[in-house]
């Protein structure tokens, strides 16, 4: 019997920036082993993912680190519409707050 593999698509790898927590590695190999094959990272790591140069950092660090395929969403707000609107063909979607100044308490 085949069964298709599942998407996650709300994960909170923390990384860069509070690996204690979880990283690229431990929580894509811990995907896989609960059947998940893809999975879609939220927005709150330190520096949080607001802009195309923290969304290439964090896809460069997947790359070496990931064990299944993932996209990441962006974090978007009134502060940073531009710098949103330029990354958002690179990530899986965004997630909005209501204002950018969320966004580094969010990742603590």
């Amino acid at each position: 019997m085949r069964i298709p593999g599942l998407i996650d698509p709300h994960v909170h790898l923390r990384e860069p920036g509070a690996t204690h927590k979880e990283d690229w590695d431990t929580g894509t190999a811990a995907a896989l082993t609960g059947g998940f094959t893809a999975v879609l990272a939220m927005p709150n790591t330190q520096p949080p993912v607001t802009d195309l140069e923290t969304l290439d950092a964090v896809y460069a660090i997947a790359e070496k680190k990931a064990h299944c395929d993932y996209a990441q969403y962006l974090g978007a707000g009134p502060d940073n519409v531009l710098e949103a609107a330029k990354a958002a063909s690179g990530a899986a979607g965004s997630e909005t707050l209501s204002g950018s100044d969320l966004w580094p308490a969010a990742a603590g």
